[in-house]
Order: C-alpha cells, then structure tokens, then sequence
C-alpha cells in the first residue's frame, strides 16, 4: 500500500484522467473533418460567400460578415452576439475550415470547465491541485460524453456557437463573479467579467435570462450580508443594459410575430412541469457513478467550504434557475425548445446536481460531526490523494461497464468513433461535397440533389426538403445563386 501513499500513486492519476480525456476527445476531434454547413448556417454567410466570389480580401470579408450582422439585428433579431458570431461563420464559406468551428467549441467548453471547477475547488474547499482537476475532469467529460444533442452542440456551427459557447462564456462569467467577490475588483476580473456579459446578454435568450438571474440574486445576497457590492452592481447595470439593447430591438416583433406565443404564466407552469421529465430521462447510471466519484474527492474537505445554511432553500433556488432555461422557448414558440437548448440545459443539469450533492454532504456532515472534526482540512486514509488511483480505476471500468450495458453509441466519444471506422463519416462528408459541385455548377440555374444515405448522429443536424420553397431550401438556393434547390422524391 505504499504505493498509494506516495506522489507516484497521484501521478498516475493524473496522467490516467490526461489520457482519458484524450481518448475521449480525439474522436470527437477527427470527425470534425467530416461535417458540413447546413440549415442556417447558408442563411447568415451568403454574403461573405459572395464576397469570396468577387475575389475581395480580408477586408471585404469582414465587412460583409459586420454588415450582414447589422442587417440581422435591424431586420429579424436583437440578439446581437449570435447575428455577428453567425455572420463570422467563415466555414460555411469555405467548407474545408468548417471542422474549426467544432473545434472551437470543443475547446472553449473543455478547457473553461477544467480551468473553473478546478480553481473553485482548489481556493473554496482547499483540495490539492491533482484531486480538483480529477474531479473537474469528471464533471466535464461526462457532459461532453452524454449530451442529448452533440451534432447541434458542438459541429453544427450556427446552433452550437449561440448556445455551448454562450453557456461556456456563462460559466466562466459565474467563477468570475466569484473570484470578484473574494478578491475584490482586480481590474483583470472586472474586465473579463464585463466581457463574459457582453457575450452572453447579446445571445440566446434562456442563457442571457439565466444569467440576468443570477447576477441580481448574488447582488441581492451581497446587499443582505452586508458585503462588498458597488462592482456587482455596476456588472448587473451593465448585463440588464446590454440585455435591453438585445430584447428590445423592434426588429424581434418580426420574428416573434411568426411563431405562436404562449401567456407568462402558461409558459412559467409547462417549465415546472417539463423540467421534472428532463431530470428523470437524464437521471442513469453514469450519472450515478459520476456523483459518487465526486462526492468521494470532495467530501474530505466540505468543511471548508462555510456553513451550509437552508440546503432546501438552495435546492429550490437551483431548481427554479435550471427550470428557467426553457421558460422563453414555452413563452416564444409554445414548446421547450430544439436540441440546442436543450443541450444548454443539460448542462446546467450537472451544475445543478454536483452542487446539490456537495452542499446536503456539507450540511449532513455539519450536523453529524463536532466543529472540531468538521473543519479538518486534509484527508486520512481510505480518502488520502493516493486511493484516486483506485477511485478512478474502479470508477473507469463501471463506466466501460456501462457502454456494454447501453451500446456503443450511447455516449458522443464512442458514437463518433463508430461512425469514422464503419466509414459513415467519409461516405457522409462525400456525398456533402458532390452536393457542393452542383451547388456551385454555373451551367445549372435549379438542383436536386439525392438524400443522404447514411446521416450520423454526430454530424448530421438538418437537410433541406422536397419542398422547394422550404426556408431551408430558399436559404441554400440563395447562397448559391440558384433559382430554386429540392431533394430529390
């Protein structure tokens, strides 16, 4: 058992989560190459398309994607943020950087979710450097690996640019509002906060609405306690401004005059009853296992995280934040929303679990032990840093446990893995670009095109109709300068 008292035993988990979270991502990674634009994302970069057709440069590039930015807030929608990032969408463009649009979003989620739980559990709880990342690294993985939608997530770019990249920026939004709050306004944090909200109150409404509430309930807890709020204050003003110019916009009349719209009150109660159905379909075994693995790193040392005061309080408090998420879709369109959102409120669904767990095991500890044992800042035997190893090994082979019990293709890692070697992805990424030679055929002034035969789970995400004029048809006829585009019978 010396191994697993020493350094080497610590070591080695840490470089067992590295090499997990690689096997994990490097298929999510290589299929990227395999993706192509689809449904809006013709609608929001024909002109910088165009632009690229009449041979302008950089320069022309970007004022086509800024003037098309501006033409969508003035003429369909306020949420600036997702018109400019849209319209930055080069990919579309040039098919063969689509996968960078993947790319980014795999990157930013991963690596903000890592940097974030692992600096909040290092300073708040005091765990070692290696155990917080373990930790961290568990929380994040299983979100990539089970996410209900991984095509509209992270390779469809349009959808996963305006909400996975706007609930990364949320996120890191929260730990930033945090560390101000610990560590006073540092101009670093202020600015990076104040950044966070500019991209976030200019985006997708459940995001921008979510954070809007937890900006003002940290402001209202900061002015309750007597704490330090004028930075607070000024960061909320900001959102709810940024917000305004984003909600506001008279150019959302068009677009909300288009769908159904459901009374406030009806949409608040179809969220509370919808929210419950989410969390009992999401609710696995995985899950399950990931909970325990957490709990394990983190118990040790709850009692350094304060006094956990009213734990059903904050159940309830996260509960309304995590059911808020599809109130404006209930609101906006009579239903809780596409895959994207979804997505988003997924993972608010494993914020909301871990913090839940972690703040009942504070309060039960609390209660069960003295003060004395309740504050003790460094964990003994079976919970010492050098039993990760086992913790991780066991909890390694339950999971690869589980992929037997639920196939192959239940988690977005595996799926895309089978896809590349069954060779789905070549064959679907082939039939994109004999799509595209047609597409771009000056001699032919209409195109059918046949269905796809194979459509990945992980890549494919929307496809025109035999309908010709389907807005999905009309976008992509547009972009190409074609009369009309249709699926063949």
């Amino acid at each position: 058992m010396k191994f697993l008292e020493g350094k080497k035993s610590i070591i080695a988990s840490v470089v067992l989560v590295t090499a997990a979270s690689a096997a994990v991502l490097l298929p999510l990674f290589v299929i990227a190459f395999f993706g192509y634009p689809s449904a809006d994302d013709f609608s929001f970069v024909a002109p910088v398309y165009r632009a690229h057709l009449n041979g302008e440069g950089l320069f022309g590039l970007l004022k086509a994607s800024f003037d098309n930015a501006v033409w969508y807030y003035r003429n369909w929608q306020g949420r600036y943020t997702d018109n400019l990032v849209y319209s930055l969408g080069w990919g579309t463009a040039f098919p063969k950087l689509y996968f960078l649009g993947a790319w980014i979003m795999l990157i930013s989620f991963f690596a903000v979710s890592i940097f974030t739980v692992t600096c909040f559990l290092k300073d708040f709880f005091k765990l070692s450097k290696a155990r917080a990342y373990v930790c961290a690294s568990i929380f994040t993985l299983m979100q990539i690996l089970y996410l209900p939608y991984p095509s509209q997530g992270f390779y469809w770019y349009t959808g996963a640019s305006s909400y996975t990249l706007t609930y990364t920026f949320l996120f890191l939004l929260g730990y930033l509002v945090w560390r101000i709050g610990r560590d006073g306004g540092k101009p670093r944090y202020v600015a990076a906060a104040a950044f966070c909200i500019l991209f976030v109150a200019g985006s997708n409404y459940s995001t921008a609405l979510l954070g809007i509430e937890i900006m003002v309930l940290v402001l209202a807890l900061k002015l309750f306690m007597h704490g330090k709020w004028k930075i607070h204050l000024a960061l909320t003003a900001e959102y709810l401004i940024l917000f305004g110019v984003n909600a506001l916009a008279p150019s959302n009349g068009t677009r909300l005059g288009a769908v159904e719209i459901m009374s406030p009150p009806d949409a608040v109660i179809a969220s509370f009853k919808q929210s419950p159905v989410f969390i009992r379909e999401w609710m696995h075994i995985p899950v399950f296992l990931m909970l325990l693995a957490i709990l394990w790193l983190v118990l040790p040392y709850l009692g350094n995280g304060g006094k956990y005061r009213l734990p059903l309080l904050y159940t309830m408090v996260t509960f309304c934040l995590f059911t808020s998420i599809i109130t404006p879709p209930f609101y906006a369109g009579s239903t809780w929303g596409p895959g994207r959102l979804i997505n988003t409120m997924y993972f608010a669904y494993y914020f909301m679990l871990c913090s839940n767990m972690i703040y009942w095991a504070g309060w039960i500890k609390a209660k069960i032990l003295d003060k004395k044992s309740a504050s003790v800042q460094s964990e003994k035997g079976v919970f010492s840093d050098g039993y990760m190893l086992v913790v991780l090994a066991v909890f390694g082979v339950c999971m690869m446990g589980c992929l037997k019990y639920y196939s192959l293709m239940s988690t977005s890692s595996t799926g895309a893995l089978m896809s590349l070697v069954k060779g789905e992805a070549a064959v679907f990424k082939a039939e994109n670009e004999a799509r595209w030679a047609l597409y771009e055929d000056p001699d032919l002034t209409a195109v059918i095109v046949p269905d796809y035969s194979v459509k990945p789970n992980i890549l494919y995400q929307d496809d025109i109709s035999d309908d010709r004029t389907d807005w999905r048809n009309t976008s992509v006829a547009s972009f190409f300068g074609k009369e009309w585009v249709e699926l063949e019978h």
